[in-house]
């Protein structure tokens, strides 16, 4: 049992327990009065069924915080099964736990509120609904958690390093055991690979990303292996999950499918296991190499110098890819601009106490391919209610727009 949910049930035990010593001893030190409740009388034996609902109703608290505490074993083979490709040993094996869907909705979201914090989402939110890098009143971090959570098996808890596991579980389904093992991997690599807190968004997805990509090519295998056992396995019938992801915009789409449509690919390419580990490590991971099947050569990022930088982060060629895909354009000219993206970085800046700057700067190997996607940014820009500035000087485009703060 954990420390702190034996630390729960000691605290009621001995709550119960000095409460029912205190009032004995109450009892024998007050003088017995004339009108003293005797056994037998109908007032006493009203008292001792209040008292012994009371102790019902505790222990009924105290069955069912054993039953949320409690574990869900997991078969050692398929600890076995992850460890040995993966080439890692767990430090520990992760909690498992089931949980509902709230609580999975939960713990997806406390990976992101650990990593940017809950000023650094709100502020994320407001560069791409106003730049435009999502369409018009879209939830950004309400549609990545929906499109994470729904129709799953289960979550990784990044804070906890707890696998929870969804109420509908089945540890004898084939497509769970799979969702499991997939668990299990990034549980494992999480394990030595932690994320870092200094992470720019372009790096943040490139961490999660190739952890998910590992723990996906280790769940194909578990298939293929299932499938040479047992024959055809029937695929997952989810109407729910393909209509939500359908519904979502470009960009959490791009976040939660670059583990499966990219990072899986990339490391695929690597001779070895160790190979795959060595590149997991690594701190100068791009989305656009992962993308382009590049070597990881991005130099490190810089962030804008001054005192009012409320922001700055690189969010790198998977954001590119997404917004581009608000046009519908053919699969090379967006892949044309992301090969020449050199650079980019996300800012918001206060230049006066009452205003505040946003903007999105784009370096491109060439003028060309910037006059490029200048003229698609202002086919995006033009469809906003307040369409922002978008300026190119040679191979640098940025996107800007200044708003008044709101004072009290």
């Amino acid at each position: 049992m954990r420390p702190e949910a034996l630390l729960t049930l000691l605290g009621f035990g001995a709550l119960i327990v000095g409460t029912k010593l205190y009032v004995e001893r109450q009892l024998e030190s007050q003088p017995r009065q004339d009108n003293t409740i005797h056994p037998g009388d109908s007032k006493y034996i009203a008292q001792l069924e209040e008292e012994l609902d009371r102790l019902r109703n505790d222990n009924a608290a105290l069955r069912n915080l054993l039953s949320a505490e409690a574990t869900t074993e997991i078969d050692p083979a398929l600890i076995d099964f992850v460890e040995k490709d993966v080439g890692l040993s767990f430090r520990t094996p992760p909690p498992v736990f089931k949980r509902s869907e709230d609580m999975l909705h939960e713990a997806a979201s406390q990976l992101w509120l650990g990593t940017f914090n809950e000023v650094g989402l709100e502020m994320r939110s407001y560069a791409y609904d106003v730049l435009g890098l999502l369409p018009p009143n879209q939830n950004f971090i309400g549609q990545v958690i929906a499109a994470e959570t729904t129709g799953a098996i289960g979550t990784y808890d990044y804070i906890s390093g707890e696998l929870l596991l969804a109420p509908h579980f089945d540890p004898e389904n084939t497509h769970h055991q799979a969702g499991l093992i997939r668990l299990l991997a990034i549980s494992l690599l999480d394990q030595y690979y932690p994320l870092s807190n200094t992470l720019t968004d372009d790096q943040f997805y490139c961490h999660i990303g190739l952890q998910r990509g590992r723990a996906s090519l280790l769940q194909d295998r578990f298939y293929a292996i299932q499938a040479r056992r047992n024959g055809f396995i029937d695929p997952v019938d989810n109407t729910e999950a393909r209509e939500i992801f359908a519904a979502l915009s470009p960009l959490p789409k791009a976040i939660t499918t670059f583990a499966n449509t990219h990072a899986k690919a990339y490391l695929a390419t690597f001779p070895s296991a160790e190979a795959q580990l060595s590149t997991l490590k690594s701190d100068r991971a791009s989305t656009q190499a992962i993308m382009l099947k590049r070597p990881l050569s991005t130099p490190p990022f810089t962030p804008a110098e001054g005192e009012t930088i409320q922001l700055s982060t690189q969010l790198g060629a998977l954001t590119l890819d997404a917004y581009l895909q608000q046009l519908e354009l053919p699969d090379n000219t967006i892949r044309d601009l992301v090969e020449n993206l050199h650079s980019d970085t996300l800012s918001i800046t206060t230049a006066t106490p009452n205003s505040a700057t946003t903007s999105w700067s784009l370096k491109f190997t060439n003028a060309d391919a910037a006059t490029n996607f200048y003229q698609h940014g202002q086919k995006i820009s033009s469809t906003l209610p307040r369409p922002p500035q978008i300026h190119q000087d040679g191979p640098l485009v940025v996107l800007s727009i200044s708003e008044a703060l709101e004072t009290n």
